[in-house]
């Protein structure tokens, strides 16, 4: 698909995702489609065809940018209130067979925001910490969804979260909250552009 025709799809489903909002309901696989559309277009519009769906040459993963041979997995979220007080949005690995089984290079988290998308860029090694330890007191965890990723909207909410749970923290997740620059909108770890040099600040 070129570019024009991944504008014209995200906007129709934009469109759809307000209409369904508005009516206060909800279509994961909707916005899961949507986000796959967006992180296409993205990647589009700095020169690199996507293939998706059934045009993909290799299936493993959500997206696949043959010129670099770049696999994309894409995993979509959004903020929730929990317990009454904590707003967390949790990204799930099942099992974390995708990342044991090398069947992504890249994956981009599209984290919504009252639709609006804000993107979070990780090479898979930066994942590997998620499949070492199962955390099944996190919300939508549970012994046959060990692997999750918690985004809180800043640190501390993000430490008071997990000692409310008696869960973990990962390395790879204080990272996010303290230096997101490191992950967000960092398209450069899959088209090869030079990161900010302020990325750490």
């Amino acid at each position: 698909m070129d570019l024009g025709d991944l504008e014209s799809i995200v906007r129709n489903l934009e469109e759809i995702l307000k209409v369904l909002k508005k009516r206060k309901l909800e279509d994961r696989v909707l916005r899961s489609r949507y986000a796959k559309f967006l992180v296409a277009r993205e990647i589009t519009a700095r020169g690199y065809k996507v293939q998706m769906l059934d045009e993909r040459e290799t299936r493993n993963a959500d997206l696949y940018v043959p010129k670099l041979d770049k696999r994309i997995e894409v995993k979509p979220g959004i903020f929730k209130f929990e317990k009454g007080k904590f707003f967390v949005n949790i990204i799930s690995f099942g099992k974390g067979k995708q990342i044991e089984n090398e069947k992504f290079d890249v994956c981009v988290f599209v984290v919504f925001k009252n639709l609006k998308p804000e993107f979070y860029v990780f090479e898979k090694k930066e994942l590997e910490e998620v499949i070492k330890h199962r955390r099944t007191k996190i919300s939508e965890a549970s012994e046959k969804n060990p692997c999750v990723f918690v985004i809180c909207r800043n640190y501390s909410e993000y430490e008071v979260y997990l000692k409310h749970l008696g869960e973990k923290e990962l390395k790879v997740e204080k990272d996010l909250h303290k230096f997101p620059k490191k992950y967000k909108d960092r398209w450069d770890k899959i088209v090869g552009e030079q990161p900010s040099l302020d990325m750490y600040l």
